[in-house]
């Protein structure tokens, strides 16, 4: 298995069958590995660039200030995370990485319990970047989205109506250097699927990102300059039957020095009902999953991961 390289350019053009063309081969890359790289997603090396910046900046504050906006029961899965507080495998141990994760600034005070306020670092011109980021790669998120209905035999605008007000969290990570000492048990970021729709990685060159094969071989998924990662997610898995596949993933984490990483989820609005879709089960194919909201599932499997 490898994982491919698309030029997703075309999703940008006006001409409706140069964006079915390349949706085609976005969503045959997500029936077959769950994984794609991509390149012409339109978000700027220098935003890219920027965010990475602001990456090392957040983590190299004392520890005492990222523990000051550490994540609590009435404000999850926003502010600092740190290493050792998730286990994403839960026959691994602990995870071996810090996050500091954000939302969209408008869905503060929504309803849903995952769409809280976010916790600003006392950083200055941290801010600012940070949001143009997120709001680019909720804007791929969406493009991505068109491009999948089109895949899959809908409308192109099928799935506008469930992401009106996205559960989006851009998570800033930081892998510390790989113990020498670390055992086979011992992960940056321990296999798992993530829980959502899409997710949009941007890696530094540092690698260490693995997909697990079918026949549960590990690969590596190679950094390349200015590219990004894209992957299935649980919820958009169940949305098709399994038809598009949710890869369980890792990172080991590299002997000698950290790895950072810039991961937007794009994750649906909290109330959107999520049932199988109507071109992806017949009568030889019934439905696997029965119907959740997006809020329920993601809450679900955020408190799963949290050790203890």
């Amino acid at each position: 298995m490898t994982v491919p390289s698309i030029d997703i350019s075309g999703l940008f053009s006006t001409d409706k069958a140069e964006r079915r063309s390349v949706a085609t081969d976005i969503g045959e890359a997500c029936e077959r590995v769950g994984f794609l790289t991509v390149t012409g997603h339109g978000i700027s090396t220098e935003l890219i660039d920027e965010a990475f910046g602001q990456t090392r900046r957040v983590f190299e504050l004392p520890e005492t200030a990222k523990m000051a906006a550490a994540w609590s029961d009435d404000r999850p899965n926003r502010g600092y995370d740190p290493a050792g507080n998730q286990r994403l495998d839960e026959e691994a141990a602990a995870d071996h990485k810090e996050a500091w994760s954000f939302g969209p600034e408008h869905l503060a005070g929504s309803s849903g319990p995952m769409q809280v306020a976010n916790t600003w670092p006392d950083l200055d011109g941290f801010k600012d970047p940070i949001m143009t980021y997120h709001a680019a790669a909720m804007d791929l998120g969406e493009r991505l989205l068109r491009a999948m209905a089109l895949s899959l035999a809908l409308p192109e605008d099928f799935f506008t109506p469930f992401h009106t007000n996205p559960v989006c969290t851009l998570r800033l990570l930081h892998y510390p250097p790989r113990p020498a000492a670390a055992g086979n048990d011992e992960f940056g970021c321990g296999a798992h699927t993530d829980w959502g729709a899409v997710t949009m990685l941007a890696q530094d060159d540092a690698g260490s990102l693995e997909v697990q094969a079918k026949d549960g071989s590990w690969i590596a998924v190679h950094p390349e300059p200015g590219a990004l990662v894209i992957n299935v997610g649980d919820l958009l898995a169940q949305w098709t039957n399994d038809r598009y596949t949710s890869t369980r993933h890792r990172v080991l984490g590299v002997p000698g020095r950290s790895r950072y990483s810039v991961a937007c989820f794009y994750d649906l609005d909290h109330d959107a009902v999520i049932e199988v879709l109507p071109t992806c089960t017949d009568a030889d194919n019934p439905p696997r999953y029965p119907a959740t909201t997006a809020g329920q599932h993601l809450q679900a499997r955020f408190e799963a991961s949290m050790p203890g």
